[in-house]
């Protein structure tokens, strides 16, 4: 198993926001794993890496997905932790989040029953393995605990980012793949930390 990285964020009381890194890369080598972020080890931003980076009691931990868009390095571990679940014989669903593009894009070219089963008609136990829940960009809304609102980025394909806040005020920012792009930073006011995607560096521009 590739080592994981834990940091405690946003430390402004006793408990810290704290995220592990399961991935962090734009391609996939030894050491190397693409995007995902977990947050107090029960929200996952992003999901280019699950199984290969986190022990099977941790991903049962895991109900709930923020994806930004659809390129595959940040969604390709979906299937796989469906997998998981019913081979483990676990009662639980787990659910996606993204807007109505990137899940239209999941149903189309992932979960279509050809290239992979669609897990959101197969069950663990009486529940869809997987639920996709639409989101609006610039609308709030509650994931396990956190307030949660998606902002427009540049990217290639239609891409959000994510202002996160816990109940204590701890807000992390993530922007996702982005190319120049303010709105994300104008609407998400103060932020206690932030992650930044940085594939290239400003003498490519």
């Amino acid at each position: 198993m590739l080592p994981t990285i834990s940091y405690a964020f946003c430390r402004t009381s006793e408990r810290a926001l704290k995220v592990k890194v399961l991935g962090c890369s734009g391609a996939e080598l030894p050491g190397y794993n693409p995007p995902a972020f977990l947050i107090d080890g029960k929200v996952l931003l992003d999901a280019g890496t699950i199984g290969s980076s986190l022990r099977e009691t941790l991903q049962w931990e895991i109900r709930d997905i923020l994806i930004t868009h659809a390129h595959l390095d940040h969604i390709k571990a979906i299937p796989f932790l469906a997998d998981n679940i019913i081979i483990k014989n676990k009662h639980h669903s787990v659910t996606v989040f993204g807007t109505k593009s990137t899940l239209d894009d999941l149903r189309s070219h992932l979960l279509n029953d050809r290239l992979w089963p669609d897990f959101t008609r197969i069950a663990a136990s009486v529940h869809p393995v997987l639920r996709l829940k639409n989101i609006r960009e610039g609308a709030p809304f509650r994931v396990n605990g956190y307030s949660v609102t998606a902002y427009a980025v540049n990217h290639t394909v239609p891409a959000v980012g994510y202002v996160i806040s816990d109940e204590r005020g701890r807000t992390l920012l993530y922007t996702g793949d982005t190319g120049p792009t303010g709105k994300i930073w104008r609407s998400a006011g103060h932020v206690h930390a932030a992650i930044v995607e940085v594939s290239f560096p400003n003498a490519m521009e």
